[in-house]
């Protein structure tokens, strides 16, 4: 399900043929658009981004991709709203070639709510792959609870938290938590 123009995931008029995509669907948020994840649980199967991806500003909703998040060339996923992070759940593999926010900045914001998690869940192997950006150099929490385990394949920084809960990680010399 390819995006139709900006607006909300829940709107049917945000996406071609009127469909809200359901944890089936491929989803791609095409170049130029803006979609605002704005229901309590948004599902997906795999998901390309092209254009933006952000959150609304209500503090309950999250994002389940169940296979791979592809951020393409000159695409953005924002896992905030305009001060709260936001979590994103991963079923398979990330990468990275547009700018990937899960961090928005330093201060008391930061240290209450302003940080986005990576949640690795699933069975199948997975793998982080980064080429573009990280915001700020860091994600703030990653969980690993994918019992078919987790290869980093590109460095990544974990300023807050990594929590190891099931399957293998194959950090490679990638990660850095402090």
């Amino acid at each position: 399900i390819n995006s139709a123009t900006s607006g909300n995931w829940n709107d049917p008029a945000t996406w071609v043929g009127g469909v809200v995509p359901r944890s089936v669907d491929d989803v791609h948020i095409v170049n130029g658009q803006s979609v605002v994840v704005n229901a309590n649980i948004a599902r997906c199967q795999n998901l390309s981004v092209s254009g933006t991806l952000s959150y609304s500003t209500t503090t309950t909703h999250l994002l389940h991709i169940f296979g791979n998040l592809s951020i393409n060339v000159g695409g953005a996923f924002n896992a905030f709203n305009a001060t709260s992070g936001r979590r994103v759940y991963l079923g398979g593999n990330f990468t990275n070639a547009g700018t990937a926010n899960f961090d928005v900045g330093t201060g008391v914001a930061f240290v209450a709510t302003g940080v986005g998690t990576l949640f690795w869940v699933g069975g199948e192997p997975a793998t982080f792959t980064n080429t573009g950006t990280i915001t700020n150099g860091r994600i703030p929490h990653i969980y690993h609870a994918n019992s078919g385990g987790v290869t980093y394949m590109n460095a990544v920084s974990i300023s807050r938290y990594v929590g190891l809960h099931n399957g293998v990680v194959n950090p490679n010399g990638m990660l850095t938590v402090g």
